[in-house]
């Protein structure tokens, strides 16, 4: 057992592990910080914190929103400012294969809620104190009943999956984009969200508050919901960017 000399003539750790046990102790200046230092403000400790536990201490910012509110522009910024990476919404690959969103079926919404999940697992080992996502499990619910219709068997399949997903979920600050930027069709966007913008934000919205999702809504500009982003991210994370 290793340990700080400040634990030095208190016997806790000879008595927790017992005399078969060695207790060897290392001056406590060489290596100015401790477990309670990192679990009380973990980024402020980063470079003492093994690259193997990190993705359990990487801040995790989700961004919200229907199509076309700059979501992936955000994330794409953000992860530029703070220096870090970030995961891009999974069923863009997907709608692609399928050629277009009106073409996916219900394997798809399935993958999209595995890739997403996964995604986010292994860029969080990599991640530079904060990981920005866009788009997650609910939200995909959310195209599930748009895209499945009356299909009732792979809509609860799918349903299942997502709230699995969901509560398996930890976000320390979640973002939500208003529709108030102009919507640009890349090939992939359905018509009929472009034509109930304001809708579709609300019905996904009623999902967050049913799976008690806390969020912050941003508008604007892009400019300032890049601004806006960043103070939240220094009020309810603690943590600056690096320009």
């Amino acid at each position: 057992m290793f340990c700080g000399t400040d634990y030095l003539g208190t016997g806790r750790f000879e008595a927790l592990y017992g005399p078969e046990s060695q207790v060897i102790y290392f001056d406590r200046s060489e290596v100015p910080v401790c477990s309670t230092d990192i679990c009380a403000w973990a980024l402020g400790h980063w470079d003492y914190i093994p690259s193997v536990c990190r993705d359990y201490y990487a801040r995790r910012v989700l961004v919200l929103g229907s199509e076309s509110t700059g979501k992936s522009t955000l994330v794409r910024n953000l992860a530029l400012a703070y220096n870090t990476n970030y995961v891009s919404e999974a069923g863009r690959d997907t709608c692609d294969y399928a050629g277009g969103e009106d073409l996916m079926i219900a394997e798809d919404l399935y993958e999209n809620l595995l890739r997403q999940k996964i995604n986010v697992m292994d860029a969080a080992r990599h991640s530079n104190h904060i990981l920005f996502v866009d788009t997650d499990a609910v939200t995909t619910l959310f195209y599930s009943y748009f895209l499945l219709g009356e299909n009732q068997r792979e809509l609860e399949v799918c349903t299942k999956l997502a709230e699995a997903i969901h509560e398996t979920d930890r976000w320390d600050l979640v973002l939500f984009l208003k529709p108030d930027v102009e919507f640009i069709q890349d090939g992939t966007r359905n018509e009929k969200i472009r034509q109930d913008r304001e809708g579709c934000s609300l019905r996904i919205k009623e999902l967050l508050d049913r799976y008690r999702v806390e969020y912050h809504c941003i508008g604007g500009t892009y400019l300032d919901r890049f601004n806006r982003a960043k103070e939240l991210i220094q009020e309810k994370i603690g943590l600056a960017t690096i320009w």
